[in-house]
């Protein structure tokens, strides 16, 4: 009796001790659950949206592709497929379906595979919100605690709000409103039955199941949800049928450079290095930038066709041809076809029966003529290949014949010519430190053999009318390049052109790039002169003489770059036709001190470095810091900051805006602040005036001069090509020793460039 009632109090301590641990257990594991007291603690990883200054989208950065929608706007026949997918009785239980689990269990039992999750939709989303993935005992108390917590917080519709916008459903699509746009390009509203059993059945695992990766896979899933459906009643039979037969068009995502790339790559690091990458990623941060999108394409294309033109001039690099054998070309040609058709097409369709991908634009009713490397094109092929024309520029093509007068290429299967008028340019490429003059090509043959595969792109005559079938040869340049467009009211950077898009890099050259700037260093010597009292009409003297080069001890004998003196000559003359010996004799005459001034006051930093090349541009700068000091020119009040970014505001309206304003170097700053005009030109006559204007870089008039000397080299002078854009443009040109670089830097009414 005693050993009974001895193991009864075991019991009862066992069972008490149990209990005890359970519940200590469960408090311990509820206060280790996020807490969600109300739909506003939903703190979502959002990505942030990067926008031009006219609201133009420009790039998206996020870990997760999410965005939220209201449940009132979800259609119902999204809401049913979810729920005939994963949790039917939804709206009847409490948070845990032991019904759900007990149907889930046998069915896996049967199949020996796992075909249904016991989980309910409430455990799903809890589980959504904890850190641990893996599957253990305690991350399943866990779910089942945050599930009852959901439950006794929020609504129904609330659980659903949550679920349906932080779920994963493949593709790095976060929430049913990206991923029907991802998968379809649908707006919610416009989505079916058999799209949305197509999405809902991703839950289970989205990439076993997601239709681009294992299309047979996903269609099973499809018509288990679909089953599903019917079996609570939610679609008609009639409709069942209607969504197995429906042939679903998926979106068909293909990369496309954009051009405004290095721009937003410099708006990405700014954000990261004012908020942290995880809160740009996760934050929804909405950015405005200084942008102007359709000045940025057209400097981006610019540049590019700048790009182009000096490559050509350096001739035509045949050691980086392919040439393909007989053999080979008909199985080319089949290839480039193909690809075209894919990447021309908007959308794919699955075929049920091999559950291959047909594009819209579909390749195989193709009839390739074997062994002669041509093809039967159509319309629909003439029009692919047009259209790729007008997108990318230039295409590969292979020469299939060749002859003294032309030469056919094919592209796309489509049969293109080039004549003597496409290969002008095209001399042997010959780089030498002195320019000599190649002979142009006489005849095709001289430059095209059969099998080579080429770059070409429609041939343009001088009226820019295009000529059909007829091709030029194209080379994708070397050489790279870089512009700036800046509003001097306000110093915001309007474009920007960091490299040319022919091919890929993070460099940005407009900002990183530190280049010798040459002559259009210059107008910053007749600026100072001009502030200092000379006018366009004061003469100086480009005679030879040798100078003390300042830093130096030796002497130097500066000389201009024709080798040439031209004896006296106005300051404006002499601006115009950029002369060395006279500029350099200008700013000996300023006194280097007092440049170096009136250079600080225009942002520009030469640290101790007072010797007289500076004037030459022999020291490197950037060219936004170029371009920013040229905005003086135009207005007087330059701020001390710059601004790509012009407004930062997260998902709740939080203001950021102010982390975003530049300012300048607080060294640069300082020396601006401490410096003096106190020593005076005294080489100078008329400058007792000077420290009247102390704290104005120039004054109306004097900016006036400068800005008529700048567009007098336009005019007049070594800008001259750039006269027919207009009256008001002013600038100057500028190159280093062996044209290594070349520069123009300007203006017009209201931008510097």
């Amino acid at each position: 009796m005693k050993l009974i009632k001895s193991i009864i109090k075991l019991i009862l301590i066992t069972l008490f001790l149990g209990g005890f641990a359970l519940v200590g257990g469960v408090y311990y594991l509820s206060s280790t659950v996020p807490h969600i007291n109300s739909i506003s603690d939903y703190r979502p990883k959002l990505p942030s949206k990067i926008y031009d200054r006219n609201g133009v989208l420009l790039a998206t950065f996020g870990t997760e592709k999410r965005e939220l929608v209201e449940i009132s706007e979800i259609p119902k026949k999204v809401l049913n497929a979810f729920l005939a997918a994963e949790d039917s009785s939804f709206f009847e239980h409490s948070g845990i379906d032991l019904f759900g689990i007990a149907r889930a269990f046998i069915a896996n039992l049967k199949a020996g595979r796992v075909v249904q999750g016991g989980s309910t939709i409430t455990q799903q989303v809890a589980k959504s919100f904890l850190s641990n993935k893996e599957r253990s005992v305690v991350r399943k108390m866990k779910d089942i605690i945050l599930a009852y917590k959901l439950e006794k917080k929020l609504s129904k519709e609330e659980i659903l709000f949550l679920y349906l916008n932080q779920v994963y459903l493949g593709g790095g699509y976060y929430g049913v409103k990206t991923a029907f746009k991802g998968y379809f390009g649908k707006e919610l509203n416009e989505v079916t039955t058999a799209e949305a059993a197509m999405v809902a059945g991703l839950l289970v695992a989205p990439s076993k199941y997601s239709p681009y990766k294992n299309p047979k896979f996903a269609y099973t899933r499809q018509r288990y949800v679909l089953s599903r459906l019917v079996d609570n009643r939610m679609i008609s039979d009639d409709d069942y049928q209607k969504s197995l037969n429906e042939v679903i068009k998926y979106k068909n995502n293909t990369i496309v450079k954009n051009f405004h790339f290095h721009f937003q790559e410099k708006v990405r690091l700014d954000l990261i290095k004012a908020l942290s990458k995880t809160r740009l990623y996760e934050g929804g941060f909405e950015v405005i930038t200084s942008l102007d999108s359709r000045l940025q394409k057209v400097a981006q294309k610019s540049v590019n066709d700048g790009l182009v033109e000096i490559d050509r001039r350096q001739g035509f690099d045949k050691s980086a041809i392919e040439i393909i054998p007989v053999s080979e070309r008909e199985s080319f040609i089949k290839k480039q076809i193909k690809e075209f058709f894919k990447i021309s097409s908007n959308f794919f369709t699955i075929n049920f029966h091999d559950y291959e991908r047909r594009y819209e634009h579909d390749f195989s009713d193709m009839n390739l003529n074997s062994g002669k490397a041509e093809i039967k094109v159509s319309d629909e092929v003439s029009s692919i290949v047009e259209e790729l024309f007008n997108k990318r520029g230039f295409l590969k093509g292979l020469v299939v014949k060749t002859a003294e007068d032309e030469a056919e290429v094919v592209v796309g299967g489509k049969s293109y010519f080039i004549d003597i008028q496409g290969l002008k340019w095209a001399s042997d490429r010959l780089i030498e430190k002195d320019y000599k003059y190649k002979n142009a090509p006489k005849v095709v043959t001289d430059v095209l053999e059969e099998g080579m595969v080429i770059h070409v792109r429609p041939l343009k005559l001088k009226n820019k009318k295009v000529e059909k079938n007829n091709l030029e040869l194209f080379q994708i340049p070397k050489v790279q390049g870089a512009a700036l467009a800046l509003d001097p009211s306000n110093n915001q950077v309007l474009s920007l052109v960091g490299g040319g898009t022919f091919s890929s890099g993070h460099f940005n050259r407009a900002f990183q790039s530190i280049r010798q700037p040459g002559s259009v260093f210059k107008p910053f010597v007749y600026a100072a002169a001009i502030k200092a009292g000379l006018s366009p009409s004061s003469i100086l003297f480009d005679t030879p003489e040798s100078l003390d080069a300042g830093d130096h001890d030796i002497n130097w004998k500066p000389r201009n770059y024709d080798g040439k003196y031209l004896g006296p000559i106005t300051l404006r003359s002499s601006l115009e036709k950029s002369r060395n010996v006279t500029t350099i004799k200008l700013a000996q005459k300023l006194g280097m001190s007092n440049l170096i001034t009136f250079l600080n006051s225009v942002g520009l930093s030469f640290g101790d470095r007072k010797d007289l090349s500076i004037v030459l541009g022999s020291q490197g700068v950037t060219l936004f810091d170029l371009v920013k000091s040229y905005a003086y020119f135009l207005e007087d009040d330059i701020q001390e900051t710059s601004q790509i970014i012009t407004s930062v505001k997260d998902y709740l309206g939080n203001d950021y805006s102010e982390l975003f304003i530049t300012s300048l170097d607080s060294d640069l700053a300082e020396a601006v602040k401490e410096e003096t005009v106190e020593d005076g030109l005294a080489e100078i006559d008329d400058t007792d005036d000077i420290g009247e204007r102390e704290g104005q870089v120039l004054s109306d008039q004097e900016r006036f001069i400068v800005k008529n000397l700048l567009r007098g080299v336009i005019k007049n002078g070594t800008g001259r090509k750039a006269s027919f854009l207009s009256p008001s443009i002013g600038g100057k040109t500028g190159t280093t020793s062996n044209y290594i670089d070349a520069w123009f830097v300007g203006f017009s009414n209201k931008i510097a460039l």
